[in-house]
């Protein structure tokens, strides 16, 4: 009782019509949604006690025609509520799709379908448990990912409140899958992308092994976590990585990062007037935003090039501590030797910086305007080992002497900076 959607059917019928045997049935709901198949159509009143066992000879499942069904009156709900991933594929369809089970313990065959952002072939039975209301499903495949799946240009930037991720393919397996609330889980995924788009650029190759991935809509751009071992094999980008990390309300990430090679004006629009880059490091941070954060970076071995300019790093560390009250920042490595306390406002010191500058070279910049910075008051020590090789790569207008000691303070309340250098030289070309 409470139903009132307009269920066109077409078939040959026996028994009851609260347990109808069907043959040859086409059913159509909605504007484009249609099932065929033979089918024992059970007592709807009662959806949670159907034991299904159906084979559905084709398919074709518009997710607004769902949405527009009405419940029983004895449902918890007027309408199916569909969650906002789901609704991202807009229509299912295939054929010889086999389920068996109850409504919220299904056994599913779906074999090759095809969505509205692509398809999937899925070569094992999955295991599909829901909870009353469907806010959480989770699918297991019942061959525990040995067999794959495979994806053929399947936009997951369709499923998601990012664009970090558009079209996939490749083929993966995996232990489970999860959507629960809007954050969708993966894990144990091994697998090999292939033409994989990430921020717009498509990867030749990505390889996964024993990969967990998260990501929560919950919030605004969501939150993406990721935790195992990726390997990207691309023209542009030669990468290892081999840890955690979580981007979004807060980012977190603890990993071994081996870059043989990195085109970085190819890979991300922000990177367009790059160079190429060779590394490998450690990372750690941990932070709810820039001001709140702790980060180190320990850098075994780094080469850049640039314009036909070139620098190379060895045994770099550098340490970051940022809190509300205190800001520590500590650089060893063998071009530079740095240590700053105090509080800083990046950008209005940065802008303070330009300010005074200007006033002391009024010829070379342009004159700025006093920008109040209440809040930064530091002091900061800084031993020139060997600079120059990076100011050529990205300025080369400034050069200072090896062995360079600068040292000072900051007040940003009062305007005043006091720089202390001990050099050689040090040189501004215009």
């Amino acid at each position: 009782e409470g139903m009132n959607e307009v269920v066109k059917v077409k078939a040959k019928t026996k028994n009851t019509v609260s347990a109808l045997n069907i043959q040859d049935l086409v059913l159509n709901i909605g504007t484009s949604t249609e099932v065929s198949g033979d089918f024992y159509l059970p007592d709807f009143t009662n959806l949670d006690s159907i034991q299904f066992n159906q084979l559905i000879a084709s398919y074709n499942i518009a997710v607004d025609d769902i949405e527009s069904v009405r419940l029983p009156y004895s449902a918890s709900k007027d309408y199916i509520e569909i969650n906002n991933s789901v609704k991202g594929l807009n229509y299912v369809k295939g054929k010889n799709l086999l389920v068996k089970g109850k409504l919220h313990d299904l056994t599913i065959e779906p074999h090759h379908f095809f969505t509205g952002i692509g398809n999937v072939n899925f070569t094992e039975p999955l295991l599909m448990t829901s909870d009353s209301t469907f806010t959480t499903i989770t699918i297991i495949p019942q061959g525990k990912g040995v067999r794959p799946i495979y994806i053929d240009d399947f936009d997951i930037s369709k499923l998601t409140s990012s664009n970090e991720v558009g079209h996939v393919n490749g083929k993966v397996g995996l232990k489970k899958f999860t959507l629960k609330n809007n954050v969708i889980k993966t894990e144990t995924v091994n697998g090999i992308f292939r033409k994989t788009e990430v921020f717009g650029y498509p990867y030749e190759y990505i390889f996964v092994d024993k990969v967990d991935y998260s990501l929560d809509q919950n919030v605004k751009n969501g939150i993406n976590s990721i935790d195992g071992m990726v390997y990207v094999r691309d023209d542009n980008l030669d990468m290892t990585f081999n840890g955690a990390a979580s981007i979004g309300k807060q980012t977190q990430v603890n990993a071994v990062i081996d870059l043989e090679c990195a085109h970085l004006s190819m890979i991300h629009p922000s990177l367009k007037d790059r160079g190429e880059m060779y590394a490998k490091m450690k990372v750690y941070g941990n932070g709810a935003s820039f001001k709140e954060l702790y980060g180190q970076i320990d850098i075994d071995t780094l080469y850049y090039s640039e314009n036909d300019e070139n620098f190379s790093l060895e045994d770099f560390s550098a340490e970051i501590t940022r809190t509300l009250e205190e800001d520590i920042l500590d650089i060893k490595s063998n071009i530079v030797d740095a240590h700053l306390q105090g509080k800083i406002d990046i950008e209005l010191f940065k802008d303070n910086m330009m300010y005074q500058i200007a006033n002391i070279f009024p010829a070379f910049f342009p004159v700025r305007r006093e920008v109040a910075d209440l809040q930064s008051k530091f002091e900061y020590k800084v031993d020139v080992k060997s600079v120059n090789p990076i100011l050529e790569v990205f300025y080369p207008k400034l050069q200072i002497a090896d062995s360079t000691v600068i040292d000072g303070s900051y007040n940003g309340e009062n305007n005043n900076f006091n720089l202390n250098a001990t050099s050689k030289f040090v040189t501004f070309s215009v």
